[in-house]
């Protein structure tokens, strides 16, 4: 009896396994894939406020842009003196971004300036790369930033054509710091602007922008919140290029800030699963307590039934269950009681009958050991009949070689013995003009191109049935007699095919042989044949039952023995019966005079004969495989 197991420790267990174990685990997993949640979140919005970044700093130069091409438009149509001031004074009211514009004329001097501040009239911005490049025909140009030395500020100016000369707006870059602000609202976040040579246009840090300062990592390597060292701290870089001249955004968020956040949502996570184990611990235990009072009220009632006290006092439990089982015992108890006065009544006719039943019994056993001696024998007889009809088989297959041959033959032996006839004439005919010396050249001559052709018709016909007539004679003697011995593959597969020629041409079926001349194979050439005669007839008799076809034979050598694929593409062999075609008397065609024993010949054979294996693959009118692994037999 293996050994029992205490209710209480199996209910703990049991809560264990089922609601806590299982709560830390999902509680676990939940907290890994939620620190990997979190940091990928955090990486998002990281990314997310670069391209809103990129998205601004393109709105803030695509407008300054259209609104220096409106004021040249306006200026191109009047008086360049009078308009100049009007006009640039009306768009800057409107909000322009341009803090300076400047008219320059063809040799880069400055024609006009507003607003008026600084006297820059007749300054010579020659030499300055967005003059090379207007005078060059670029439609617009926007140039590098720069310190402007006037104003003091970080500037960036953007020039037009205009006439011979061109119109130049000036951009102080400071405005860029409200864009930051803008986006910027995250605890350890540092995030900067950089020109296209990743010179700080804006940043937190003044004096980074002022003092001309380049980011170490922008057009040195792609930063997708990735790890990097920053004035000897770590942080998570994530950068993004804008199409508008080229510009970058880059945010650094600060490590430690990212790992207290994540780590702080963990803690709580943490608290909120201990909480929960505590308190399904708790709810457990009471059930658990629950439940054993209940437990033991029932074992209580059943002990004192079993000592035989059937007036039971049912206790009250707290669960329906226990409470259905209390009554289901009660009323169990009453029928015991009821049944043990039945069955004292009852033994002395069990005892009457039981001795009945041991003289059936013993009838029984000696008819029983009769009918197996029977079927025993019946058996014996079953399985002789079975050896016999598979030897039937084989000779039957051998009889059909007889009939085909035969057949075969009177063809090449008809032809040969037409042509010995027509010989026999031409030479009476010959042998009748000598004797009347009325015979002439051309008659010998005549007579000899009949010969020769005659004697080339009857070698041909009786080499070809000579070549049948041995191909047979080596067949049969093979199939008559059991002695092993080594024999050449593709010689001796041929003349198989040669004595099967008669069925192939009825069916019009081709054989394809693909063998190595020098393989040999030890073992019982008849045995062989009988394999390869069989598959072959089985393609004929149900592959291509009623068409012609294509049969391929590949033999290759194998480790001890060799591997025969034989495949044809007929019309293939149902799943259902797939795994019962080498079932002795299993056919298809009973009822067309198929016999069920040619696959279980060549499983039998390849099996007993060779010591190797066989395995059928088919499909469904795509036609049959079999893979034949046959050993060599020295022993």
């Amino acid at each position: 009896m293996g050994r029992s197991l205490q209710l209480r420790k199996t209910i703990n267990y049991y809560f264990i396994l089922s609601l806590i174990i299982p709560l830390v685990i999902v509680s676990s997993i939940a907290i890994t894939i939620s620190r990997g949640f979190l940091f990928t979140l955090t990486e998002q919005a990281n990314m997310q406020t670069t391209q809103t970044l990129k998205a601004n700093i393109e709105d803030f130069f695509n407008e300054p842009q259209q609104d220096l091409m409106v004021i040249r438009d306006t200026i191109a149509t009047g008086s360049l003196a009078e308009d100049f001031v009007r006009i640039a004074s009306a768009f800057r009211s409107n909000g322009t971004h341009f803090d300076h514009l400047m008219i320059l004329d063809d040799q880069g001097i400055i024609q006009n300036q507003f607003p008026a501040g600084h006297d820059l009239i007749g300054f010579d911005y020659s030499s300055k790369d967005f003059y090379e490049a207007i005078q060059a025909g670029e439609a617009f140009y926007w140039s590098n930033t720069y310190v402007n030395s006037v104003f003091d500020q970080v500037s960036v100016d953007l020039a037009v054509p205009l006439d011979d000369g061109m119109l130049v707006g000036t951009i102080h870059l400071e405005k860029l710091s409200l864009l930051l602000g803008d986006v910027i609202g995250h605890e350890g976040q540092i995030v900067g602007i950089t020109d296209n040579r990743g010179v700080y246009v804006a940043h937190p840090d003044i004096h980074l922008v002022q003092q001309r300062m380049s980011d170490p990592y922008v057009n040195t390597r792609t930063l997708a919140f990735d790890e990097v060292l920053l004035n000897g701290a770590t942080y998570f870089g994530t950068l993004s290029q804008s199409d508008q001249l080229g510009w970058s955004i880059v945010l650094y968020q600060d490590k430690s800030t990212v790992m207290g956040e994540i780590n702080q949502f963990i803690l709580i996570t943490v608290s909120v699963i201990l909480a929960s184990i505590a308190i399904v611990t708790v709810f457990g235990i009471g059930i658990t307590n629950r439940i054993l009072r209940d437990v033991k009220n029932t074992l209580t009632l059943i002990q004192e039934a079993a000592i035989g006290q059937y007036t039971l006092v049912r206790p009250e439990n707290l669960f329906d269950e226990f409470t259905t089982i209390t009554d289901g015992f009660g009323h169990m108890v009453d029928q015991v009681q009821q049944r043990e006065k039945t069955i004292l009544n009852q033994s002395k006719e069990i005892e009457k009958i039981n001795a009945g039943l041991e003289l059936r019994v013993q009838e029984r056993t000696a008819e029983l050991e009769r009918i197996n001696e029977e079927l025993a024998e019946a058996l014996n007889v079953l399985t002789s009949a079975q050896k016999q009809l598979v030897e039937s088989e084989k000779l039957a297959s051998l009889g059909n070689l007889v009939a085909g041959v035969a057949h075969e033959i009177n063809t090449p032996i008809g032809v040969a013995l037409t042509s010995i006839t027509y010989l026999t004439e031409q030479t009476k005919r010959l042998e009748r003009s000598y004797e009347a010396n009325a015979i002439k050249r051309s008659d010998i001559d005549s007579y000899f191109n009949v010969a020769q052709e005659a004697e080339s018709i009857i070698l041909a016909n009786i080499n070809q049935a000579s070549e049948l007539i041995s191909s047979f004679k080596m067949i049969s003697a093979d199939q008559a007699h059991k002695d092993n011995r080594s024999f050449e593959l593709l010689s001796y597969t041929q003349s198989i095919i040669r004595s099967l020629a008669p069925k192939l041409k009825q069916k019009n079926i081709f054989i394809n042989l693909h063998c190595d001349p020098e393989l040999t194979l030890y073992g019982n050439p008849g045995d062989y044949s009988q394999i390869v005669t069989n598959l072959v007839i089985n393609s004929i008799n149900h592959g291509y039952a009623h068409a012609s076809g294509l049969v391929e034979l590949r033999i290759f050598k194998a480790d001890g023995g060799v591997n025969l694929v034989y495949r044809d593409f007929g019309k293939g062999i149902p799943a259902d019966n797939l795994d019962r075609i080498f079932e002795p008397f299993f056919t298809t065609t009973r009822g067309s005079g198929g016999s069920g024993l040619g696959l279980n010949i060549v499983y039998n054979t390849v099996l007993k004969s060779f010591g190797g294996s066989i395995l059928c693959k088919s499909t469904i009118g795509q036609g049959t495989a079999f893979f034949v692994t046959l050993f060599d037999q020295k022993k």
